[in-house]
C-alpha cells in the first residue's frame, strides 16, 4: 500500500498531517505530502518525500492570510472557502499525473478527492473541523445547529466544488456521496462534547508531529530559567500578515510585567525600540518558530489564536490558556476553552488591548493559572485515540471494497 496525502494552507493545515505521515511510515507504509513549497523544509526534515503543488506564480503567503484578515464571519469563510478552491484548481493537473502511483489517497477537506475517482483510487477525506463530519440521524434531526451546517455545505461548498469536478471532468456528486467516504477527524473529544457521529467517521487524537527536541540557545537557556513567570505569545500563521505586531507584543510585555510574568513571544520577527528595550531589560525574548512540545511544559501561561494545532497542544502540556481568536473555527476553540475551565474569557484580536490582558491575568492567577482542572485534563488526553489506531484504521478501508 502507498499512501498520498493532501493539504493546503498554513503551518496549522500541514502539522498534523506531517504527525499522520510519520505514523505510517513508522508502519512501514511509504507516503508523499503534497502541499505548498513554503513546508517543503518541514516535511523533508522529517525524511517524509514532499511533492510540491506551487507553480512559478503561486501567491505569497502573507497575501493569502491577509486577505482572510480583512473579511470577518460568514466574509471570512467564504474568503477561505474561494482560496482553498483556487488553490486545487491550480494544483489539479500536477496531481493528477502522480495519484496513479499511489493506493490510497488521503485529502484534507476536498483536496485530491476529484483526482482519486478519476483514477479509481481509494479516496480517504480528513479534516481539522468537526462541523464536516455527519452526526447520526437522530442527533442531526435534533440539531438546528446542524441543519443550517447542511445548508452552509450546499450553497457555499458543494455548488463550487461541482463545478470544479466538472470542469476537469469529473462527476458531481451529492451531499450523501461526500458523507459516505471514511472521515478522519484529529479532534480530542474533549473539544467535540457532541461527538455522536456516522459510521465513516473516525475520531482520534490530534496527530501531534514527532519533532526532536532542539538544541538550547544559552539566550534562551538563561532566559527560561530566570526566577519570573512565563508568558508565551504565540498566534502563529496569523503573524505572516499583521503590520501591528510591535504594538501587539507590547501590550503583553506591559501587562505581563506587573504581574512578574516574562513574555516569549513565538512568530514573525518583530524589530522596534520598545522591542529592542524589553529584550535588553531581560524580559522579552523572540523566535520565529520552536517546538511547543518543548516549550510549553517551561512556561506557566500562553495567549494563543486558538487554532486547532495549538489548542491541543496546550491541552497535552497542562498549559492555560488566554484565547485571542481571529477568525472561522477559531472563535469556537477558545469558546470551548473557556468553557472547560481552563483558559480566560475570550478576547478577540480587534478588542486587544493592554487593559483587557491585566484583566485575563487577573482572572488565570485568582484561579492559581486553572491548576487543577488543567491536571484533570491531561489525564484525559493521555486516553484518546492515538496514531497508531488511525493507522489501522486506514489499512482496514484499504482492504475494504
Amino acid at each position: 500500500m502507498r499512501v498520498l496525502i493532501l493539504t493546503i494552507g498554513t503551518r496549522g493545515d500541514i502539522e498534523p498531517y506531517v504527525g499522520l505521515a510519520q505514523a505510517l511510515i513508522k508502519d512501514s507504509i511509504p507516503v508523499t505530502l503534497v502541499t505548498n513549497d513554503i513546508h517543503k523544509k518541514r516535511v523533508q526534515s522529517q525524511k517524509i518525500d514532499f511533492f510540491s503543488i506551487d507553480n512559478d506564480n503561486s501567491e505569497d503567503k502573507n497575501d493569502s492570510v491577509a486577505k482572510l484578515l480583512e473579511n470577518q464571519g460568514l466574509s471570512a469563510v467564504k474568503k477561505g472557502i474561494s482560496l482553498m478552491f483556487d488553490g486545487m484548481e491550480k494544483a489539479h493537473y500536477k496531481i493528477n499525473k502522480i495519484v496513479p502511483d499511489y493506493d490510497v489517497v488521503i485529502g484534507h477537506g476536498w483536496f485530491g478527492e476529484l483526482e482519486a475517482d478519476l483514477h479509481n483510487k481509494k479516496f480517504i477525506r480528513a479534516g481539522l473541523n468537526p462541523s464536516l463530519a455527519r452526526l447520526t440521524q437522530n442527533k442531526l434531526s435534533n440539531s438546528l445547529k446542524n441543519l443550517i451546517g447542511a445548508i452552509f455545505l450546499k450553497q457555499l461548498i458543494f455548488k463550487p466544488y461541482n463545478e470544479f469536478r466538472t470542469q476537469f471532468g469529473g462527476a458531481s456528486i451529492s451531499m450523501d456521496n461526500f458523507y459516505a467516504k471514511p472521515f478522519l477527524l484529529p479532534i480530542p473529544t474533549l473539544l467535540t462534547p457532541v461527538h455522536d457521529f456516522e459510521a465513516s467517521v473516525f475520531q482520534s487524537d490530534y496527530w501531534f508531529p514527532d519533532y526532536d527536541s532542539p538544541i538550547l540557545s544559552e539566550e534562551l537557556d538563561a532566559f527560561l530559567h530566570r526566577n519570573t513567570k512565563k508568558l508565551l505569545v504565540s498566534f502563529g500563521s496569523i503573524t505572516w500578515a499583521n503590520n501591528n505586531l510591535s504594538s501587539i507584543a507590547m501590550q503583553f510585555v506591559n501587562a505581563g510585567r506587573r504581574f512578574g510574568f516574562d513574555t516569549i513571544w513565538v512568530g514573525t520577527e518583530i524589530k522596534s525600540p520598545e522591542i529592542d528595550r524589553a529584550a535588553n531589560e531581560g524580559c522579552f525574548i523572540q523566535m520565529e518558530e520552536y517546538p511547543f512540545h518543548f516549550l510549553l511544559p517551561k512556561v506557566d501561561l500562553i495567549a494563543h489564536h486558538c487554532g486547532l494545532g495549538t489548542t491541543c497542544s496546550t491541552l497535552r502540556a497542562g498549559v492555560p490558556t488566554i484565547p485571542v481568536p481571529h477568525l472561522v473555527d477559531q472563535f469556537d476553540w477558545a469558546k470551548r476553552l473557556y468553557q472547560m475551565g481552563i483558559a480566560s474569557k475570550p478576547i478577540h484580536i480587534k478588542n486587544l488591548n493592554e487593559r483587557a490582558i491585566i484583566n485575563r491575568l487577573e482572572s488565570a492567577l485568582k484561579k492559581e493559572l486553572y491548576s487543577e482542572e488543567l491536571l484533570e485534563i491531561k489525564k484525559k488526553m493521555e486516553k484518546q485515540v492515538q496514531k497508531e489506531s488511525v493507522v489501522n484504521r486506514i489499512r482496514e478501508i484499504y482492504k475494504e471494497n
